[in-house]
């Protein structure tokens, strides 16, 4: 077992290339033993994202639920 550190990055799609060289320079630096960056973009999608609610959040309890 060893003390290996990585990081995995989300990075917004607009993100500057020498802001993208920094960080990996900058885990370099730090001496992490990895560093992924992930982007979003239209071929690989997201790994999160938000979809818009097409129907109200159903209410899965109420006092009424069990029989007297």
């Amino acid at each position: 077992v060893d003390n290996a550190i990585a990081k995995t990055i989300n990075i917004p799609e607009d993100f500057p290339f020498s802001a993208y060289r920094s960080v990996f320079e900058q885990a370099y630096a730090l001496g992490l033993k990895g560093c992924t960056a992930f982007r979003p973009n239209p071929v690989t999608g997201a790994i999160l994202r938000r979809e818009a609610a097409d129907t109200a959040p159903v209410h899965c309890c109420d006092i009424d639920r069990e029989p007297s």
